[in-house]
């Protein structure tokens, strides 16, 4: 992969541009990579007290209402941010959105059982099990290199 790196004193921050003809594994990793440089932790609310969580910690989000919760390896968590903002945050080679309501962390699951028409059962490592709409089925069939 050749790197080019230019000087643009109008810019106020830098900027990433991969360009290629496919996306192939070194592409989603060297995306992934950048992406993880601007990774920022969660702050959560549990029980009055507030918890900065990592996110390689964190196994799934899911809005439910107007709260959206983080699901960890010590238990469940509220956010103060909406479902966006959190993903804005996260690391998109790592945490997959599977509907409007939910973003599973890739890292955390452990089977997706493809034999369900029209949509994909998730099983994650703690036992919880999620499900793909079917407009997402599509992205999560590319992101699984199916």
């Amino acid at each position: 992969m050749k790197t080019e790196i230019r000087l643009n004193s109008r810019r106020t921050e830098p900027l990433a541009i991969i360009e290629t003809p496919t996306v192939t594994d070194e592409v989603h990793k060297a995306a992934g990579l950048l992406a993880s440089l601007e990774t920022r932790r969660l702050c959560a609310i549990q029980d009055g007290r507030a918890k900065l969580l990592d996110p390689d910690s964190v196994s799934r989000l899911w809005a439910d209402g107007e709260d959206v919760y983080v699901q960890t390896q010590n238990g469940t968590w509220r956010l103060k941010l909406r479902l966006y903002e959190a993903e804005a945050r996260l690391d998109p080679s790592r945490f997959v959105r599977i509907s409007r309501s939910e973003i599973i962390n890739l890292d955390h699951a452990e089977s997706f059982d493809m034999s369900l028409a029209g949509t994909i059962e998730v099983r994650m490592k703690d036992g919880h099990r999620s499900y793909v709409a079917r407009r997402s089925v599509k992205k999560i069939r590319e992101v699984l290199g199916i």
